[in-house]
């Protein structure tokens, strides 16, 4: 085994050789990477492949890059249509129904085409997919949300529905319900000197007067 450190002034590019693999493509590397960018956000890849023409990272891109829709290499070689239909998608992904593309599973199913078929947002697929625990459907069956997105101010689903019938919704214990009715807030951004509810009510006057911070505020 490699171990290869390769330091930058923008990023460092660390890569361990793992595998190779030679196909019709001729031969290519498999190297699990994690590369960390100068803006201090980073981006982790179970597998790494090369670019032939020396372009990505350092002649590398991720894994989950290769047959998504988005060429990533200069010459367009990871979204080559006979290689997408040989090449298993990631563990973390979901195959497109015309075998040429894989997406992000959490992709799936979210209101958002990211196939180029369409197929992740098929209309039947999605209302037979079932939500992952603390998820909730939306009314037209189509889209899965987070369980602390009802009735939080901000839309998640398309139909609105998660924002709908606020006004007699009851806020969990840990949230604060804005004085108009169709907005909960966590307790903690009571007062805290920015406003959180849509229509200011968190931190007005007459709210902070009278209002007990949580312990540890």
């Amino acid at each position: 085994m490699i171990l290869m450190y390769v330091k930058v002034v923008l990023a460092i590019l660390c890569l361990t050789v793992v595998s190779v693999v030679t196909d019709e493509h001729g031969t290519r590397s498999i190297q699990d990477c994690t590369l960390w960018i100068a803006d201090d956000s980073f981006t982790s890849c179970y597998l790494c492949l090369p670019c032939s023409d020396g372009s990505g990272f350092h002649g590398y891109i991720c894994r989950t890059s290769f047959c998504d829709g988005k060429e990533d290499c200069n010459n367009g070689e990871d979204e080559d249509g006979s290689l997408c239909q040989t090449e298993p998608c990631a563990n973390t992904q979901w195959r497109c129904s015309d075998d040429k593309q894989c997406i992000h599973s959490f992709a799936r199913c979210d209101g958002r085409t990211d196939c180029l078929d369409g197929s992740d947002e098929d209309h039947n697929a999605c209302r037979a997919q079932q939500c992952s625990a603390g998820e909730l459907k939306c009314a037209n069956k189509l889209v899965c949300f987070h369980e602390n997105g009802l009735c939080d101010g901000y839309r998640d689903c398309y139909d609105n529905s998660d924002e709908a019938k606020c006004t007699e919704f009851q806020c969990p214990d840990n949230k604060w319900k804005c004085d108009d009715r169709q907005q909960c807030i966590i307790r903690k951004s009571v007062c805290d000197g920015h406003n959180d509810c849509h229509d200011g009510s968190d931190e007005t006057l007459e709210t902070c007067l009278d209002y007990l911070c949580s312990k540890g505020d």
